[in-house]
């Protein structure tokens, strides 16, 4: 096995092969991919696209734009993926830190993006791995998606913030996180609120650690009272600013920075 190489892409061969990446990992139609065309704009606007390479096969692939968030540049991570060979093999981390490396270089202090916030592996990966914040959730941010990944569940999205100026530390103790009331919990593959939390200055809003065991039902339902306990936290101040993940529960820890 070859070492696995993170590299620009620069050329329409290159676009085009970050193409098929998109259609392999998400099940994508032809008619929702970014093309090849649209690739090609991005880097010439400030953009960047990155490959990962498995000696000249491409295996991972990452595309990212400027833009502003209230007047201040920014790179929009749009998309990040990985063929299912690769997957838990570090190569999503390593595109994210040379997307982060490439930033930096280009002056941009921060990287945004939207994930599904009932995903506990890319919640996971985001908060504890990469270090991002949050506090900004979309209802349905895409419309109806017909991807393999998001079919049939409304595609609600949380939008992460990772600050390049500092270098990614554990944020918050560990007494927080064991100690902290829950706003939302689940009880038999059913979500339960619990509202007396807020005014905390931690609190835990636990979510699916995996999706696969769940039916539509109980998916919608999660998906429902997710949203409404994430909106009702932020609304309220609070910020998510870790993952929490043991062998059978997973949550998002919260932090009211009003009060800090």
């Amino acid at each position: 096995m070859s070492e696995i190489v993170i590299r620009v892409l620069e050329s329409i061969e290159d676009f085009e092969q970050a193409v098929e990446i998109e259609i392999a990992v998400w099940g994508v139609q032809d008619r929702d991919v970014i093309p090849s065309s649209l690739m090609q704009a991005i880097r010439s606007a400030g953009g960047i696209s990155l490959g990962a390479y498995d000696g000249e096969v491409m295996i991972g692939m990452s595309v990212a734009f400027p833009g502003f968030r209230n007047g201040t540049p920014m790179l929009w991570s749009h998309v990040t993926g990985v063929l299912s060979d690769y997957q838990h093999r570090n190569v999503g981390y390593r595109l994210k830190q040379a997307q982060a490396e490439w930033g930096r270089a280009a002056g941009y202090r921060e990287i945004r993006w939207t994930f599904d916030p009932l995903q506990a592996g890319n919640a996971n990966f985001n908060l504890r791995m990469l270090g991002v914040t949050s506090n900004l959730y979309y209802i349905n941010f895409y419309g109806t998606m017909n991807d393999a990944i998001n079919r049939g569940i409304a595609s609600d999205r949380l939008e992460a913030s990772w600050d390049l100026t500092t270098t990614h530390q554990p944020r918050v103790s560990n007494d927080y996180a064991n100690t902290s009331p829950y706003l939302l919990s689940g009880a038999e593959d059913r979500p339960v609120s619990h509202s007396e939390a807020i005014g905390q200055n931690f609190i835990r809003i636990e979510i699916p650690c995996s999706l696969k065991a769940l039916d539509v039902a109980s998916r919608k339902a999660w998906r429902f009272a997710l949203r409404e306990a994430l909106i009702q936290a932020f609304n309220a101040g609070y910020t998510a600013v870790d993952f929490l993940r043991d062998a059978d529960r997973c949550a998002y820890l919260l932090r009211l920075d009003a009060n800090l």
